[in-house]
């Protein structure tokens, strides 16, 4: 059989060629504006790449398998002991022990108060799968410490215990605005646990620079990155001024990258990181050598409702996690934003990985992304503003003084507002959420929901640190829905809108199709007639409806006594609220009547127009929410 030659079956061509088939399939349509986009840090995204064929390669440590890393985080000892021996026989090579103080822990994990707990929780498990990642928050030194005594006293070696420590004061500060004690003191005891774990055997890798409290707060990739390897050169500095040779102090750092639901740029952010960190190696007199870094699938992704909806996010951005060349990885479970996620939830986030490392393969290609166009450009443009934007923290001073002086809040803030922007008026879309949701779907059950939890005092107040906030995207569309849903409990069934095209010429159905989408987001129920509704119908079509609010749909065009009619006729009625659906933003006078009615369109502010709407529905009731809502606060 002849080998194919791909190259040499097409004709070659050229970005001159390419450009002007676009012109054509386009239209006339606006090249920038129709096919390229920018990131939140100003980043181009083109339509196409060529191949780089001059890209330095990423230190990556040869094509090995990642480490698949499962949460431990069941409050009840005996409980988590059993999910850590499943997940050990089900395909887990690590855990992460998540300590009740850690923010991520969110009101669970684990508690050293618990007597002999270290030994219950590992009970059963073989040495030689004695590898770990703590995540404590501030208690992590005293996990680490209750770690190596139990491995004393079951006479293992040293060396068959991989660990990391994962202290991040720094993180730490940042997420809660005050610490226990003065991070310099953390420090202190880091260096001495470092020092005493090292002349027991242990060899455990102790600062983690954590990524979590920044994405967490609508950090940018390049902020992401920036804050990262800005923490990790604080805490390299640390050692190398306290006499600790910066080869051994390199040993002791590893690295946390949040990967979320967008593929190019958690690729390309994974491979920036290693690029980023060589610099800083460089520029310090040695030799570069591979870092270690964990990635862990983002929270502020995951959603309350549809939570189905989560996996598609988490399959992804495992995939571009390992793509990127993460050496560990933990996926959040699906129903993670529900509460405390049950077996089954937990062995799906497990068997996600099981899936792409041993089905699909994705380990046995090292940077798999090497050479396109895209990602490299990516990763180059990635690093230049990353590296940028760190160069301005460290002339603020480095990382803990950014934050104290309020400075990296600040460029989070301005990012988060944008982004957040962009998801209320749904120019970027949460599946399940504020696209496609599904009013019907069934409830999913978790071990136990949220509560809420006191916070804690501070011991030593660290003044002017603004705290970081850790906000999921889909927050605000699920208060609305809490709203509803707390409506539809009281009153037996699910709110109404009706939704009726009237006049001639009707208008098309995809508009009544987005309009029957645009309020099912608040969990609000449409009720589309089939036809258009004459005028002196559609009073008794909206009774029929059993709705509490109407939206209208009719050509843009249309006669302007229509439209009037149409208002007066609902204004006689119980109709709290009238909508119109338009294509445009610029709105007929003739639909506005003051406190009466409002426009939804494409790009308009969704949740505004939707809270309008939950609020006309229940206002009349005035009923109470239960508990398992909130407080209802929009």
């Amino acid at each position: 059989m002849d080998a194919l030659k791909f190259d040499g079956d097409f004709p070659p061509t050229d970005r001159e060629q390419w450009l002007r088939s676009v012109e054509k399939a386009i239209k006339g349509a606006d090249f920038e504006k129709t096919l390229v986009s920018k990131t939140y840090d100003g980043i181009r995204l083109e339509p196409l790449y060529e191949q780089s064929r001059t890209a330095a390669p990423v230190l990556l440590g040869g094509t090995k398998p990642w480490r698949i890393d499962q949460r431990i985080d069941l409050p009840d000892p005996v409980a988590a002991n059993m999910q850590l021996l499943e997940d050990a026989t089900g395909g887990a090579g690590g855990f992460v022990l998540v300590g009740s103080e850690a923010a991520s822990a969110r009101g669970f994990g684990l508690s050293l108060d618990t007597p002999g707990i270290m030994e219950q929780i590992l009970e059963g498990l073989q040495p030689e799968g004695m590898k770990f990642r703590i995540d404590a928050g501030p208690r992590s030194l005293a996990f680490a410490e209750s770690i190596f005594a139990m491995a004393e006293r079951r006479g293992m070696a040293p060396s068959s215990l991989a660990l990391d420590i994962g202290s991040d004061p720094i993180g730490s500060l940042a997420s809660c605005g005050f610490a226990e004690e003065p991070p310099e003191q953390t420090l202190h005891h880091c260096a001495d646990l470092f020092s005493t774990a090292k002349a027991r055997g242990f060899d455990p890798r102790i600062f983690l620079a954590d990524g979590r409290p920044y994405h967490g707060a609508g950090a940018s990739e390049v902020q992401e990155l920036a804050a990262v390897v800005s923490t990790a050169l604080f805490y390299f500095r640390y050692f190398s001024s306290h006499g600790i040779d910066l080869d051994q102090a390199r040993s002791s750092l590893s690295f946390l990258l949040v990967a979320d639901a967008d593929e190019f740029l958690t690729i390309a952010k994974f491979r920036a990181l290693r690029r980023l960190w060589q610099r800083v190696e460089q520029a310090c007199d040695l030799s570069p050598l591979p870092i270690r870094i964990h990635a862990e699938t983002a929270w502020r992704m995951m959603s309350r409702y549809d939570p189905w909806t989560n996996l598609l996010r988490s399959t992804t951005a495992v995939f571009s996690a390992a793509t990127g060349g993460a050496d560990t990885i933990s996926v959040l479970p699906f129903t993670s934003a529900l509460g405390l996620p049950d077996a089954n939830a937990r062995r799906i986030a497990r068997n996600t990985q099981s899936i792409l490392l041993h089905e699909a393969n994705l380990w046995r290609v090292a940077d798999p992304a090497a050479g396109a166009g895209g990602f490299e450009e990516l990763t180059s443009r990635l690093c230049e503003k990353a590296w940028s934007l760190f160069q301005d923290i460290e002339r603020e001073g480095g990382i803990a003084s950014s934050l104290e002086q309020g400075l990296l809040q600040s460029r989070l803030a301005r990012t988060r507002q944008e982004h957040q922007n962009d998801i209320l008026t749904k120019q970027r879309a949460i599946t399940g959420i504020s696209e496609f949701p599904d009013i019907r779907a069934e409830t999913v059950s978790v071990l136990a929901p949220f509560r809420e939890i006191p916070s804690p005092l501070p011991y030593i107040k660290t003044t002017n640190i603004p705290s970081l906030p850790s906000q999921r995207d889909a927050e605000p569309f699920e208060r609305l829905r809490d709203k509803i849903e707390a409506f539809a409990d009281k009153m037996g069934e699910r709110p109404r809108i009706f939704i009726a095209q009237i006049g001639e010429p009707s208008a098309s159905t995809s508009r009544v199709t987005y309009a029957a989408n645009f309020f099912e987001v608040a969990g609000i129920e449409p009720v589309l007639t089939e036809e258009p509704v004459p005028l002196d119908s559609l009073g008794t079509a909206f009774r029929e409806s059993g709705a509490h609010i109407a939206c209208l749909i009719t050509a843009d065009e249309g006669c302007c006594s229509v439209k009037r009619n149409a208002l007066a006729t609902l204004n006689g009625t119980d109709c709290r609220f009238v909508f119109v659906a338009v294509d445009k933003p610029i709105v007929d006078a003739q639909w506005m009547l003051p406190g009466f009615s409002g426009a939804i369109f494409p790009g308009c502010n969704a949740l505004a127009a939707l809270k309008r709407a939950v609020v006309s529905i229940t206002t009349a009731t005035d009923a109470p929410l239960p508990a398992r809502y909130g407080n209802g606060s929009y």
